[in-house]
């Protein structure tokens, strides 16, 4: 029997807006108001169980949106390290060695100070098998753009360093209908 996971993206934040990587910084919504625009949505879903990202900004989500939810540390977004809170214009010329590192070998990468992706995947793959092993069939995961990216493309077979082939927009649903530890991207970017 298939499940559907419902992959919510948190609303924008002030960040968001400005180009600039938050990572795994606890940085706020700047108008949780924004996250109504998904509530009928959400509320038509039948839930059995709800996951939220211990950031602030996911959880700023959830109470916009009244659910009761349950605090999953692995749905946190990546920690980039150094390039938190940083634009890509800066990244670029503070750290052009470690995009080049990046470019060429993804999944070795280590951000400065940070995550490396292959802890990253790691999550990914944790995330992935509490879903696949939930007893639950309506499942809805509040979390961030990287986390949703490569969930993706886990459960499509696509390597990770296929993520930036998607893009959820903010305070926008995604749904992966899973069978036997694979997916279907039944819809993507519903706000």
């Amino acid at each position: 029997m298939s499940k559907k996971i419902f992959l919510l993206r948190h609303g924008k934040t002030k960040e968001n807006i400005n180009g600039i990587y938050q990572g795994s910084s606890n940085t706020k919504l700047l108008n949780p108001d924004t996250m109504l625009n998904i509530q009928d949505k959400i509320q038509s879903l039948q839930l059995e169980s709800i996951l939220c990202s211990p950031l602030l900004r996911a959880k700023e989500s959830a109470n916009a949106l009244n659910l009761n939810f349950e605090i999953c540390d692995l749905l946190q977004e990546c920690n980039m390290g150094q390039w938190e809170l940083l634009k890509w214009s800066e990244i670029a010329k503070q750290y052009p060695d470690d995009i080049k590192t990046m470019a060429n070998d993804y999944n070795n990468f280590i951000f400065p100070e940070g995550e490396s992706i292959k802890n990253f995947i790691m999550r990914i793959q944790k995330i992935a098998e509490i879903f696949n092993h939930s007893k639950c069939n309506n499942i809805l995961a509040i979390t961030h753009g990287g986390i949703i990216r490569h969930l993706i493309c886990h459960y499509l077979g696509l390597d990770y360093k296929n993520y930036l082939m998607f893009h959820p927009n903010n305070a926008s649903l995604t749904c992966l209908e899973i069978n036997n530890g694979r997916g279907i991207l039944k819809y993507m970017g519903v706000e």
